[in-house]
């Protein structure tokens, strides 16, 4: 565990210690993009499977192949599925919230194994290595197994824009040690509004708990089929209804094209 942060805190200060690189002419030779930047390494690329899921864009289908690939590259499939999310792309929205969960992993000696990648994909500022690496200390039940790593990594990723982090930081500042710096609550409530204005269905969710009201609906219509069967009773149940309506033809193309066990999981739970 202890090994796991300060691999994340010696990587952000190497990559911050290093030089530019001069810029090239237009006749040199262009520089293979960084092994870890997508996940998988360049020798692995041709296994990254070539997915077409019918009326989705090439972008989303393109992040599906890379989370079903052998190694699977959760990175490129999570910048995908986050870059299709922000551009209004429900679909996008929905493969967003099947990939971003915590996935806490209790073998310190595996755990380190699968970090260390995310980890230097984080010091090299790819915001998805740094969320993705923070899942894996994180829980949902509160109490993340380093919760130091785990909201550093997040609050990197939240700076470097990436919202489904900025969401993950706000619990930080509810529980932790964030929670008692002043404007704790503020900061909670804020991150969670600019994630759900800029299109992000987990900013939405309502935490009344915590003091945010947040927007049931407007995270069901923008993706997010757990919240659209949360809403059951009241007048947003026929529009949550019909949502789901919507969005089942576009899991089950995924479902049909990829085989993705998730989503076809959801076909079976929304018919």
């Amino acid at each position: 565990m202890r090994r796991a942060a300060l691999v994340l805190a010696a990587l952000s200060v190497a990559t911050s210690c290093a030089g530019s690189r001069a810029d090239s002419s237009e006749d040199d030779p262009q520089p293979e993009p960084d092994p870890t930047s997508y996940g998988i390494r360049l020798r692995d690329m041709a296994l990254r499977k070539h997915v077409v899921v019918p009326g989705l864009s090439d972008d989303l289908s393109n992040a599906i192949g890379r989370e079903i690939s052998r190694p699977p590259d959760l990175i490129g499939a999570l910048t995908g599925y986050a870059r299709t999310c922000r551009r209004g792309e429900r679909a996008g929205c929905y493969m967003l919230s099947l990939l971003d969960r915590p996935r806490p992993i209790r073998n310190e000696e595996v755990r380190e194994q699968i970090i260390e990648p995310l980890s230097v994909a984080c010091a090299t500022d790819v915001a998805a290595g740094c969320h993705l690496a923070a899942l894996v200390l994180d829980d949902e039940s509160g109490n993340p197994l380093d919760p130091k790593a785990a909201y550093s990594a997040f609050a990197k990723a939240c700076k470097r824009g990436f919202h489904p982090a900025c969401v993950r930081e706000a619990w930080f500042h509810i529980f932790g040690q964030a929670a008692k710096e002043p404007g704790a609550h503020a900061r909670h409530v804020g991150l969670r509004k600019a994630a759900c204005d800029a299109g992000f269905p987990s900013g939405c969710r309502p935490v009344p708990a915590h003091g945010y009201a947040g927007d049931e609906l407007r995270a069901c219509e923008l993706g997010d089929l757990d919240a659209c069967t949360a809403i059951t009773v009241g007048p947003k149940a026929a529009r949550a209804k019909g949502v789901i309506g919507e969005l089942r033809p576009e899991i089950e193309a995924i479902c049909e094209a990829s085989k993705h066990e998730a989503a076809c999981a959801d076909v079976a739970r929304t018919r």
